[in-house]
């Protein structure tokens, strides 16, 4: 069995609901949320995979330099397709909730502020 197709049905076998760019296997499309997608293309696996986040439908944002197993992608010893997709997958969770600490710390600080300048209410 080829490489790709045996990356493939593991990836199909995780994410049952992923769609083929224009029928090709080897080039997935999962969707975030309303607005953004990631694609993925292994076309060339063991070759490096090229992994965008895309929202919109225009903006196209390359992965390759923030997710370690792209950045430093060895073709003799290729990461799995899975492992990656996990991976890119993880780091935007982690995005999300970083995003949400943020807010809440904001928050937190201005109603403390809030306490000291007007400390009856």
């Amino acid at each position: 069995m080829d490489i790709r197709k045996a990356e493939y049905l593991k990836v199909l076998d995780k994410f049952p609901d992923v769609i083929s760019v224009g029928g090709d296997n080897f080039h997935l499309q999962f969707e975030i949320n309303n607005e953004t997608l990631l694609k993925v293309d292994f076309r060339k696996y063991p070759k490096k995979m090229k992994a965008y986040l895309i929202k919109n439908k225009k903006d196209k944002f390359k992965l390759s330099r923030i997710v370690p197993s792209l950045r430093y992608w060895k073709e003799h010893s290729a990461v799995s397709v899975l492992e990656i997709i996990d991976e890119i997958l993880l780091l935007i969770n982690n995005m999300k909730l970083y995003q949400i600490m943020i807010k809440k710390d904001f928050l937190e600080g201005l109603v403390d502020m809030s306490k000291k300048v007007i400390p009856k209410k």
